[in-house]
């Protein structure tokens, strides 16, 4: 199986089933590490660099992360997130087991929370966004070595993988968006400020205690020692991101024709998906029809009229 990457450092197979082997960590990582303050029973934890340990970048594990996890016994935890990224697969199990501790987690995006990580992030019972944070949302990479066959059993894992982080966002979200919704914001890379997160329900609360150039300098950071490959180089490079579910929640559901839906693939006038277009075309239909009553009341009142002067 592939080490299906949240990012472009996804895994690599040789032929289908052998791994290339992960080198193993040296020295000190100040970027990945756990501090517990006894005073306010608050437990840190540091991620500040790539999610996986690959052959192409020196990353904190899954393995590593749950057995220090397993120690905090303190009542609450915070994590701090300024990462690119990594292997799709460590993010979840990571964000699986955020979310299993009995602690109260808040996660903090105190720069960039991109591919992997913004998986990490969801994890939190409070997700606070650094107000010059940015947190991107994509499909999961793989690279893979071998036959045609071994390329489409690869596409079908990292098919399942991407519907499973899709459903695990929908989940954890606070907007009430589906996974198909979630879905079609990865597929387009979709590139998050805090604004933007906070209305499509990927944190709750934003901090605006964070200075612009700190953030700014922490994200460059992240993405600089990084071989993630992205479509786009931030949020200031990368299009608004792409409506959810929320944009096709109308309001004007029942008076759709008969048949009719308001998901947008069952939609052929485009004026259903906009709102307000909407309640410009049910306004101008109201008139069409109050006009065309009218003018069948003259008619009819210029026939009677006319039938009665035939008649005298």
């Amino acid at each position: 199986m592939p080490n299906g990457g949240g990012g472009g450092s996804g895994g690599m197979t040789q032929g289908m089933t052998t791994l290339l082997p992960f080198p193993t960590q040296s020295g000190p990582r100040d970027w990945f590490r756990f501090a517990e303050n006894k005073a306010d029973n608050t437990a840190e934890i540091y991620l500040y660099g790539d999610i996986g340990d690959t052959m192409f970048t020196e990353g904190v594990s899954a393995q590593s992360f749950c057995d220090e996890l397993d120690a905090i016994t303190a009542p609450k935890m915070n994590v701090r997130i300024n990462s690119p990224g990594g292997s799709a697969y460590d993010g979840l199990t990571i964000a699986n087991a955020i979310v299993r501790h009995p602690a109260h987690v808040t996660c903090w995006i105190d720069g960039l929370a991109a591919s992997a990580a913004s998986i990490v992030a969801m994890a939190g019972d409070d997700v606070v966004m650094s107000k010059y944070g940015e947190m991107m949302l994509h499909n999961a990479h793989a690279v893979v070595v071998g036959t045609s066959k071994d390329m489409r059993e690869v596409a079908s894992q990292l098919d399942t993988l991407n519907a499973s982080i899709a459903s695990f966002y929908a989940d954890r979200s606070t907007s009430g968006d589906d996974a198909a919704a979630f879905a079609r914001a990865m597929a387009k890379e979709s590139w998050y400020n805090a604004g933007e997160a906070l209305t499509a329900g990927l944190v709750t609360r934003i901090d605006d205690s964070a200075v612009r150039e700190e953030t700014r300098k922490a994200v460059a950071k992240a993405m600089s020692g990084t071989l993630e490959t992205y479509r786009y180089r931030g949020r200031t490079a990368a299009p608004a991101p792409m409506a959810t579910t929320r944009r096709f929640r109308c309001p004007i559901r029942n008076r759709l024709p008969k048949g009719w839906d308001c998901q947008p693939t069952h939609l052929t006038p485009t004026f259903w998906l906009n709102p307000r277009s909407a309640r410009h075309h049910r306004r101008t239909e109201d008139r069409r029809h109050r006009f065309g009553r009218a003018r069948s009341r003259r008619r009819a009142s210029a026939d009677t009229g006319a039938g009665s002067g035939e008649g005298g």
